[in-house]
């Protein structure tokens, strides 16, 4: 083979080489700005989806996102109980001062249940004025006590008004017991963690309809009401482990109230 061939045969190669280089540069930083734009969109999305999870006053879980929440950590959980939470006075600071005055009203009951309750509790914002929470209450240790400090903890003066909440807990004790008082038949739902967490809200919710009377009838700024004899049977029946029955006996009791 001629030396002028050779020549032409290598430079023709390295010329082939250096363009597939060129073309693998150029195609490796289409790959990277590819990644970059990649990255940003799905920090977008991540963020859009926070947005849509979480209520834009008080970062708490929405409704919906705190119902899948709630349901998946509910059977894991060795004493459960719901904790719903109705902000008093909202709708006339609303009306009277301002809505940037009841947005800090509920941020601040917001942050006085993060800090209150623990990182454990699953916290949500379900309505204009009612919270809830989902709370492990063996994880809590003296329960009653951090529920006193809870309940007076969320007084709060906004606008130089003193506004509070009317709080209602429901735990599956206190349904079984209601069931067993009025003979209701009871069957388990272990399995179904969704009936459950229904069951519990509905039974929370009555507790606290019950602490929200007492807060106007007797000038309350918060009361605390636990699901009990003195509220209505909740429809959906089920035998909770007859364990908890022997952890305490408070029950349709009033653990806390706060005079103005």
């Amino acid at each position: 083979m001629s030396s002028p061939f050779l020549l032409a045969l290598i430079s023709a190669v390295a010329l082939s080489v250096l363009v597939l280089l060129a073309r693998a540069h150029r195609a490796l930083g289409t790959m990277r700005r590819t990644n970059v734009s990649l990255r940003a969109e799905n920090t977008r999305l991540n963020a859009e989806n926070t947005r849509l999870r979480s209520d834009t006053v008080t970062g708490l879980l929405l409704r919906k996102p705190w119902t899948d929440a709630a349901s998946a950590a509910l059977p894991s959980l060795s004493q459960p109980a719901v904790l719903f939470v109705d902000v008093n006075k909202l709708k006339p600071l609303n009306d009277t001062i301002s809505h940037r005055a009841g947005d800090r009203l509920l941020r601040e009951i917001a942050n006085r249940l993060r800090a209150q309750l623990g990182e454990k509790a699953l916290l949500g914002r379900i309505g204009g004025d009612e919270f809830v929470a989902l709370l492990d209450l063996d994880a809590i240790g003296n329960w009653q006590t951090t529920l006193r400090s809870t309940v007076t903890a969320c007084q709060v003066e906004v606008a130089g008004k003193v506004c509070g909440a009317a709080f209602g807990l429901a735990r599956p004790i206190d349904l079984a017991r209601r069931d067993d008082a009025t003979s209701t038949p009871t069957r388990k739902t272990l399995s179904a963690a969704g009936g459950r967490l229904d069951r519990l809200m509905h039974a929370a919710d009555l507790a606290m309809n019950r602490a929200k009377q007492r807060c106007r009838s007797e000038n309350l700024v918060v009361a605390l009401e636990l699901y009990g004899s003195a509220d209505p049977v909740v429809p959906l029946t089920f035998d909770p482990d007859p364990t908890d029955r022997a952890r305490d006996d408070t029950h349709g009791a009033s653990i806390a109230q706060t005079h103005p």
